[in-house]
């Protein structure tokens, strides 16, 4: 099932309050990417390792714990 990348961000914005924590941090979305998701990532760094990785394995979306800065 495809879902749009909106919903998805908008849904992980709520679920993680990303507006209520004030961080230096850059929360929420980083890179667009495309907006048909099928298969999402998970990781703990945002890096070049993780996003090859979620490519060869056909991920359209990446969630990580550390993002880019």
């Amino acid at each position: 099932m495809r879902k749009n990348r909106e919903r998805i961000v908008s849904y992980l914005n709520r679920e993680l309050k990303v507006s209520e924590i004030n961080d230096f941090s850059c929360n929420g979305l980083q890179v667009k990417g495309t907006e048909s998701i099928r298969k999402i990532a998970l990781s703990v760094d945002a890096c070049r390792e993780v996003f090859l990785k979620a490519k060869k394995e056909g991920c359209q979306m990446i969630v990580s714990h550390h993002g880019m800065i």
